[in-house]
């Protein structure tokens, strides 16, 4: 059997949530993203773009150029700045997160940090 191509996605501006599962689902629009050789915008820690400082950090401006709707995702921690976001993104993303239950949310990271 021949492996279909896999379907187009919009582009993906992730906003990640501590505590919630995040770090899993950045991992499966990763390699959905891999999967259809689509760019992302990398931070250069690999971790943060700018956070808890603004969007997207100086390093990273330097590293990746001002913005030109250059990539297809935006999944690593960042602080939410949704004009940036669609700067960055391909036209016509899809804005996604996670919540969680607050008070399970407070324990989680009362107990983490």
């Amino acid at each position: 059997k021949l492996q279909e191509e896999p379907r187009p996605i919009p582009p993906i501006a992730f906003v990640k949530m501590h505590k919630s599962g995040s770090t899993t689902i950045n991992n499966i629009f990763q390699r959905m993203g891999e999967r259809r050789g689509l760019s992302f915008f990398f931070p250069r820690d690999l971790v943060h773009l700018g956070y808890p400082g603004a969007f997207p950090g100086d390093e990273n401006v330097l590293a990746s150029g001002e913005p030109a709707h250059q990539f297809h995702m935006i999944i690593h921690h960042a602080m939410f700045n949704e004009p940036l976001y669609r700067a960055y993104l391909k036209p016509a993303p899809m804005f996604t997160t996670i919540l969680r239950e607050p008070v399970s949310l407070q324990i989680s990271a009362f107990n983490y940090f």
